[in-house]
């Protein structure tokens, strides 16, 4: 099933929500980013443009991850919980605090 995804200006404003429901940090290692948000669910594997799918990662951890990264944090974003279990953990701060 092929999922639409948001392009130029949509795009760029669901991205500054993102990071501003982040406080522009990173919720691995709670690093200032101005980086553009991660998706949880990758698109190639249907995960919508959607602010429930993408979190703030910074460029260090979002390579880490692409990487096959084993970072225990990294490693439960991509697990199978669904991504408003994810945002609940950001919203309560258990991701909010360094972890490196």
């Amino acid at each position: 099933m092929k999922v639409k995804r948001l392009k130029g200006d949509a795009l760029r404003k669901l991205q500054q929500q993102v990071l501003e429901r982040d406080e522009h940090r990173c919720v691995v290692c709670w690093t200032w980013t101005e980086a553009p948000p991660h998706h949880i669910i990758y698109k190639s594997q249907g995960g919508r443009d959607v602010a429930e799918n993408l979190i703030t990662l910074c460029r260090a951890c979002h390579t880490q991850l692409h990487d096959g990264g084993a970072h225990p944090i990294i490693a439960h974003i991509r697990s199978d919980i669904g991504a408003k279990t994810v945002l609940e953990y950001i919203f309560r701060g258990m991701l909010a605090t360094p972890h490196v």
